[in-house]
């Protein structure tokens, strides 16, 4: 079964990578989404020390807001963005 972009509902193929907006949502994006801010997702993701980690925050939650996901899209990673930040 074809993994589908929950944001464009492009066909995620071999050529393109599926990426989770935040490791463990399920919510997948191909590289063209996901580009706009999964550098910061990736960063927040791997940050221990609190300042690097406000920063890696604020800097997720930007680029979010930025990208071309769809609003709903938007939404929800923002939502998972803020779910590893409190766990943190």
């Amino acid at each position: 079964m074809a993994q589908i972009c929950c944001n464009c509902k492009k066909s995620i193929g071999f050529f393109s990578g599926a990426n989770e907006i935040i490791t463990g949502s399920g919510r997948l994006l191909c590289d063209a989404c996901y580009s706009g801010f999964g550098i910061y997702a990736n960063m927040l993701q791997g940050r221990t020390e609190i300042e690097g980690l406000v920063e890696a925050h604020a800097k997720a939650i930007e680029a979010v807001k930025e990208s071309k996901l769809t609003s709903q899209i938007q939404q929800q990673a923002i939502d998972d963005i803020e779910e590893l930040y409190n766990k943190r």
